[in-house]
């Protein structure tokens, strides 16, 4: 009982000094500079174990609140099956790693070598899509409908005989 009375008074201080720390205003302007960056994306919301809470809380908030798909996984869980699955995304996705100074000195390694993998990831799939657009551009400068491939439609009916 003793713990209990103490764990209150605690809790009570706690939640008062954090009221007075979190300041709208400047979480505004932390916000603000994500709202680019996540428009038209779908968020992939990453977190350690012990804050995979928070993950899918804040992934609730974006499905809920800004009615679009999200979704959460934790480390160590999202480095064993879900990260091979970004060798072929699918959709336009945003990652949000959710660090914690707390969190183990593994998992925090383990944030760091995934966001790299993803960086590696983005700047492949940039450089694609930066040279179908130059491809395509330079086809509309020529006058060229860049859909047909006669060529390659020719090779292949040649080699159905």
């Amino acid at each position: 009982m003793v713990w209990a009375i103490k764990w209150r008074r605690w809790l009570n201080y706690s939640l008062n000094e954090a009221a007075d720390k979190i300041q709208p205003i400047e979480i505004e302007k932390e916000v603000e500079p994500l709202i680019q960056k996540l428009f038209n994306k779908i968020p992939i919301v990453y977190s350690s174990q012990n804050n995979a809470a928070l993950a899918k809380i804040i992934k609730i908030k974006f499905n809920e609140d800004a009615k679009i798909p999200s979704f959460f996984n934790y480390f160590p869980e999202l480095n064993h099956n879900e990260m091979t699955g970004w060798e072929k995304p699918v959709g336009p996705f945003h990652f949000l790693l959710l660090a914690d100074d707390d969190d183990h000195i593994r998992t925090k390694k383990r944030m760091s070598i995934t966001a790299e993998l993803l960086k590696k990831l983005e700047k492949m799939f940039w450089s694609l899509t930066f040279g179908d657009w130059l491809a395509y551009k330079l086809a509309m400068a020529y006058g060229i409908d860049p859909t047909p491939v006669n060529l390659v439609e020719e090779l292949k009916a040649q080699m159905k005989d």
